[in-house]
């Protein structure tokens, strides 16, 4: 009984020692850190008479500073070219913004010939573009939409065959 009694005693003993390093068998993980957002891209569309322009080149740019300057945009491919801009851009608060604006489309009968002049534009000229921003001038991304309608052909007919430009973008700078 007394060897009995002196197990009983050890084992109560071992048993009730805890280790300090030892994690409970059903402990909750940490929670994992939120995935990263998805860096911000870049991106334009633009149609001709409500078709997709298939865009193989884009170039913009932002000059100037936040009271003063300017914002481009170039998008093309092979046979068609459409400009954007908006400068001089003057910005005195985030609720007064003005700029003078255009928007100009170029065609080409193939890759290897010479932009020419843009479409000419019915009058009055209706060009817009609009910045969803409030200060386009300093935001790293910068929104928004333009539209231009131009006259094809010559003569007294060319009123009845306009094309419409519309166009929308997102610019990470």
């Amino acid at each position: 009984m007394k060897n009995f009694t002196t197990l009983l005693i050890i084992c109560l003993v071992l048993f009730s020692c805890k280790k300090e390093n030892e994690a409970p068998i059903n402990s909750p993980r940490p929670p994992s850190p939120p995935p990263a957002n998805p860096a911000p891209v870049t991106t334009v569309s633009i149609f001709i008479n409500g078709t997709p322009m298939n865009i193989t080149s884009l170039n913009y740019e932002r000059h100037g500073t936040s009271t003063e300057g300017g914002i481009s945009i170039t998008a093309s491919n092979s046979l068609q070219k459409v400009t954007a801009v908006a400068a001089p851009f003057y910005q005195y608060s985030p609720w007064s913004m003005m700029y003078t604006m255009e928007v100009s489309y170029f065609t080409r009968t193939d890759s290897l010939s010479g932009w020419g002049v843009t479409y000419p534009r019915p009058v009055p000229r209706n060009e817009e573009i609009r910045f969803d921003n409030f200060t386009p001038l300093t935001d790293k991304i910068v929104k928004g939409n333009f539209l231009g309608t131009f006259l094809e052909g010559s003569g007294p007919i060319k009123e009845e065959h306009r094309i419409t430009v519309t166009g929308s973008f997102v610019l990470v700078f």
